[in-house]
């Protein structure tokens, strides 16, 4: 009986420890959407989505062949030249659509 109501406890108080870390992420969500919109709070949180899965399962990335010239290939727009051309970007558009979805 002992042990159950030790497990019972470690239980409830895990519970308590999850409601207070996703209360907190919310709070800190709402508090982005003051600052960035909800779109880009959601974007972002998205975006995290699939970079956690990509890192469990590299190979779900499948980035092709991209050769980037020019004055910029060095920073940003070779950047997004690569993952323009990737299914991470695909997959986020898909996710975002079915979250605007009516």
């Amino acid at each position: 009986m002992q042990v159950a109501n030790q497990t019972k406890t470690k239980l409830q108080l895990e519970g308590e420890g999850e409601k207070l870390r996703l209360t907190e992420i919310a709070a800190g969500q709402k508090a982005q959407t003051e600052v960035l919109d909800k779109d880009r709070v959601l974007q972002l949180a998205l975006l995290k989505e699939v970079l956690a899965a990509a890192r469990e399962n590299p190979d779900i990335v499948k980035v092709p062949t991209v050769l980037v010239q020019g004055a910029d290939a060095q920073g940003l727009t070779g950047a997004a030249a690569v993952l323009g051309a990737s299914n991470i970007v695909q997959m986020l558009r898909d996710a975002e659509r079915r979250e605007t979805a009516p």
